[in-house]
């Protein structure tokens, strides 16, 4: 097996990049900004590949395809983990570019992937193609978090486009809620929540709730990504999955 993984500098993104490659043999290239982390992730596990670079940057996509090209395996696994909040705030009064920077990394960062390494999907004997999402796509609307809702939300859709070409072949493109794992971001949400006051405080209330609970596990998101590489492609190919215990059904019905 070959992987892509984005965002493998740390949170989702490095654990999945582990465990693909530990448990599955995988030849992981490892996508993120911070060239450090992902030579120490190197370290750890000799048949990780490191590309600094930024999702956002159609040139990053384009240099993986290139190292893609001279890493062996019959089957193809890409982990689009990559993610910002975005800002948070009430709408029009957020700063846009930075809209626009979350926009980039949050969804144009996996169609960018996705578009350019199609081809080596399609020629492999099977593909994956696994889109972090978020539940945030499907809850009720919070116009404090319009920004990270709305891109999410956008890349479900961009998944099921994509399944919809797919479907038959023996490529799945699936998106997943990895549920409330602790990660730095939860961090970006807490500082911006009480940045905003009394606006911000149903959100530092759910913050503090995740917090208190511990919050999901990252084994859950693992246990996920093994029950999409054990499926034959049709029965997960446009699907919105969600990890076991994260507050929703384990699989969100097709629309």
């Amino acid at each position: 097996m070959r992987a892509v993984v984005t965002g493998a500098s740390s949170g989702i993104g490095r654990a999945l990049a582990l465990h693909l490659a530990r448990s599955h043999g995988a030849a992981v290239i490892a996508v993120g900004r911070r060239g450090d982390l992902l030579e120490s992730l190197a370290a750890e596990v000799a048949s990780v590949v490191p590309v600094v670079g930024d999702v956002a940057d159609l040139a990053t996509a384009r240099a993986v395809s290139a190292v893609l090209g001279d890493v062996e395996g019959d089957t193809l696994c890409l982990v689009n983990a990559a993610g910002v909040t975005g800002p948070i705030g009430p709408v029009g009064r957020v700063d846009l570019l930075q809209w626009r920077e979350a926009l980039m990394t949050n969804l144009l960062g996996p169609v960018q992937m996705t578009e350019v390494l199609t081809r080596q999907l399609e020629s492999a004997a099977a593909g994956w193609i696994i889109n972090v999402s978020s539940a945030q796509a499907v809850l009720p609307p919070a116009g404090v978090v319009a920004a990270y809702a709305t891109q999410k939300a956008a890349l479900v859709h961009y998944t099921r486009c994509v399944a919809e070409q797919f479907a038959g072949s023996a490529v799945a493109a699936v998106a997943i809620h990895p549920g409330d794992v602790l990660t730095a971001m939860w961090d970006d949400i807490e500082s911006a929540s009480r940045s905003l006051g009394a606006g911000g405080a149903s959100l530092a209330d759910s913050v503090a709730g995740v917090r208190a609970g511990g919050g999901d596990s990252m084994d859950r998101v693992i246990e996920l990504l093994d029950e999409i590489l054990g499926s034959p492609p049709a029965t997960t190919n446009g699907r919105f999955l969600f990890a076991r215990g994260s507050g929703k059904s384990h699989l969100e019905p097709p629309p």
